[in-house]
């Protein structure tokens, strides 16, 4: 029992040191920021900002894309037990720029998305009074989406992200 102890307490610590090297490997190479004009958008709007990519050295790219992301958290209780899943129903992301080398400094880009019309916040199911009652629940957080602009450097190795939330209404 207690080999099995240290054996868990032995790939938690290594966890640990993996993701903390992982952070410093991130952070030796930049970061992304992402400003936007305003935080809450309708169906349909343009979302418009900057990408700022803070780069600490020069870095080798594949790309460099924005995008908006919508997840849905799921709870679901069994047997006394909670577990909580995250889909992904809205995926769309463009590039910015492409396959180059990323050179160190600050590097502004202007940020344009249109928020597409079939999107919604609205569960649809084809039972209007199933639809009623999913759509009342999401009021009181189950299943609501959240919307996310997210910036990404696609690169060798680690990609390098950010994402902000945004209320699409």
């Amino acid at each position: 029992m207690v080999e099995v102890w240290l054996v868990i307490v032995g790939i938690l610590v290594l966890a640990f040191i993996i993701l903390i090297i992982l952070k410093i490997i991130m952070w030796s190479r930049g970061k992304i920021a992402i400003q936007l004009d305003k935080f809450e958008y309708s169906i349909g709007e343009t979302i418009s900002g900057s990408v700022i990519l803070k780069l600490k050295r020069d870095v080798e790219a594949k790309s460099l894309k924005v995008g908006i992301i919508g997840e849905r958290k799921q709870k679901s209780y069994s047997k006394g037990k909670s577990t909580s899943r995250t889909d992904i129903i809205f995926d769309f992301k463009k590039p910015l720029d492409g396959e180059k080398i990323y050179h160190a400094g600050e590097n502004k880009y202007d940020l344009k998305l249109k928020i597409p019309e079939n999107i919604s916040n609205k569960i649809t199911t084809g039972n209007q009074m199933v639809d009623s009652f999913i759509n009342s629940a999401q009021v009181l957080g189950a299943g609501f989406i959240r919307w996310y602009v997210v910036a990404e450097l696609e690169m060798k190795g680690f990609d390098m992200t950010k994402r902000i939330q945004i209320n699409i209404v």
